[in-house]
């Protein structure tokens, strides 16, 4: 597993900090650079000394092994394990699917900073409405959830990107964008790349900043499968539906309970 050096870099620069307040270890700058460190598995005792400074996970700063052997668990697996946890089972017997995005936000902001922002335009519904996360402004990583309705006083979607999102999802099209300034909520979220992926109940979408360098078709798809299942599940499926979509997301926190070294969550 491979060290993300330009993460370390951005957070530390976000949060205001200098390197000698991340760590003293005189490789700091090589560190930043790239080339102090080559496989993470070396250098655990740094990694969550960086972790604890900036306040993520340590899995923020590993980079996803496609060739890793199935036997093993990487940040991908972290991920889609607190989107599992999270619908599976609200922390703090949160109900609304606003506050449970938040946590959720959290935690993959966490494993993966350049995510900053999420969103879930329903279309299943009537009238259609939109759910989102922000971060707050006086919380580094803590997310707040807001809600609308996608329609104005007409009945007609509000925004020209919502009728391209319909029109998406009514095809199955995933839309990965350069942000145009749509996404802009008071200043605080204001991601590069906004990536909207098709679900049964609608379009989830992920705001990023630089630097990203998974590819969506591969990495974001595989938490929009386990968003699906989770929001199935709460909305009530069918007994045998519900059963399967119970035992896929188990097996997947049951993985994460596997995962050696720092926790994940």
């Amino acid at each position: 597993m491979k060290f993300r050096s330009q993460t370390l870099m951005r957070l530390r620069k976000l949060r205001g900090m200098t390197q000698n307040d991340v760590t003293t270890s005189p490789r700091m700058s090589r560190l930043e650079s790239g080339g102090a460190v080559t496989e993470i598995n070396k250098t655990l005792s740094t990694l969550v000394q960086l972790a604890e400074a900036l306040k993520v996970s340590p899995w923020a700063f590993v980079e996803e092994d496609q060739q890793r052997d199935s036997g093993s668990l990487g940040p991908l697996d972290a991920c889609r394990g607190c989107i599992a946890l999270h619908l599976v089972s609200p922390e703090g017997g949160a109900t609304s699917l606003g506050n449970i995005m938040a946590r959720i936000m959290t935690d993959l902001h966490s494993l993966r900073p350049e995510i900053v922002g999420m969103h879930f335009l329903r279309f299943d519904v009537d009238p259609p409405h939109l759910i989102f996360v922000s971060p707050m402004a006086d919380v580094p990583g803590q997310f707040i959830p807001q809600q609308k309705s996608a329609l104005d006083d007409r009945g007609n979607l509000l925004l020209p990107q919502m009728v391209e999102q319909s029109n998406r999802w009514q095809r199955g099209e995933s839309w990965v964008r350069s942000n145009d300034g749509e996404s802009v909520i008071r200043g605080l979220y204001n991601p590069d790349t906004i990536v909207d992926l098709p679900t049964d109940h609608g379009m989830l979408g992920f705001g990023l900043i630089k630097p990203y360098k998974e590819p969506p078709a591969d990495w974001l798809l595989g938490l929009r499968n386990v968003w699906n299942d989770g929001f199935q599940l709460r909305l009530g499926a069918a007994s045998g539906t519900q059963d399967m979509i119970l035992r896929r997301l188990s097996a997947i926190e049951a993985g994460i309970e596997r995962l050696e070294g720092p926790p994940d969550c």
